[in-house]
């Protein structure tokens, strides 16, 4: 969880967000810049107190039941590693591709 909100991925978040006010009408886009600058903060602190492992491993399909038993219960990393390793890979090349098309 740590890893996700840091502040480095906080700056991150909150630019991508800011640049998408460039896709809506020219007179809304400083209003819309300064809202994300002002509220986006507050916002990710929301997310950041309601998210947990388990909501975010279930929403994106990777928790079955005995995956997330495994999780939840601390069986050896040998055990878990390699999926969650898998998983993050995956997620990387994702947001990477993302990225460059913002871009």
């Amino acid at each position: 969880e740590s890893y996700v909100f840091t502040a480095v991925n906080e700056d991150k978040v909150l630019n991508l967000t800011s640049s998408l006010c460039n896709y809506i009408p020219a007179a809304y886009t400083q209003t819309c810049k300064d809202m994300v600058m002002e509220y986006g903060r507050t916002a990710l602190s929301a997310i950041e107190a309601k998210l947990n492992p388990q909501l975010v491993c279930t929403a994106m399909g990777q928790c079955d039941k005995a995956s997330l038993t495994a999780a939840l219960t601390g069986l050896p990393k040998e055990t878990t590693c390699a999926p969650c390793k898998q998983t993050m890979t995956e997620l990387k090349q994702q947001t990477e591709e993302m990225f460059r098309w913002w871009q």
